[in-house]
């Protein structure tokens, strides 16, 4: 389940990879079809690295 961009919460199938799970991620989705499984992809943010100069 996710909330989309206008706050409408979506439930949609998808398949995540058990290092997702309980962890937080982003629904990446077609917002015209936010529906379509698939067209949705469950992903886990990058943190940024700091480099210390």
């Amino acid at each position: 389940m996710f909330d989309d961009t206008a706050g409408v919460r979506q439930e949609v199938p998808a398949v995540v990879e058990r290092v997702a799970l309980k962890r937080d991620v982003l629904a990446l989705y077609d917002a015209d079809r936010p529906d379509d499984p698939a067209l949705t992809r469950v992903v886990i943010p990058r943190r940024k690295v700091l480099r210390l100069s």
